[in-house]
């Protein structure tokens, strides 16, 4: 039922546009100028320079059907929002990656020298010491928090 009526609104404009002569683009003008006159214009009428011209026939380019696919994409090309949106949503993926590596165990290596002297003010003993370590935590409980 649709394409039928869009077939017939097509075929309408086709006639219009073929039959439409200077006298009905004069009559045209009349009607603008009462409308206009209606909708409280002061100067209800077209500038005396102003002449109608016949309309020409439409080419082929004109007809043919306009190629969805490009128009969304220089759309989306067109569209700074869009693009906000997009950083917004890596920002949002980032911060989930971020929040799951505070549920992964954490790995630390730790190493210290050190070196003690009590009681031996001549340096004759070697009070020196060194320690590694490798520290491994898991948090098993984090007080009823997910």
């Amino acid at each position: 039922m649709g394409c039928m009526m869009h077939d017939a609104i097509v075929g309408f404009d086709e006639y219009k546009t073929a039959s439409i002569n200077e006298q009905e683009f004069a009559e045209m003008a009349h009607v603008l100028k009462a409308m206009a006159g209606e909708l409280g214009v002061k100067s209800a009428r077209l500038p005396e320079q102003t002449r109608l011209e016949t309309l020409k026939e439409a080419d082929a380019q004109e007809l043919e059907a306009p190629q969805v696919a490009q128009l969304v994409e220089s759309a989306y090309a067109h569209r700074p929002d869009l693009e906000q949106n997009q950083w917004g949503v890596r920002q949002a993926e980032a911060d989930v990656k971020a929040r799951r590596g505070e549920y992964f165990p954490t790995l630390s290596l730790e190493g210290s020298y050190t070196g003690e002297r009590t009681d031996d003010f001549g340096f004759e003993s070697e009070d020196m010491g060194s320690t590694v370590g490798i520290n491994l935590s898991y948090n098993i409980f984090a007080g009823g928090l997910i």
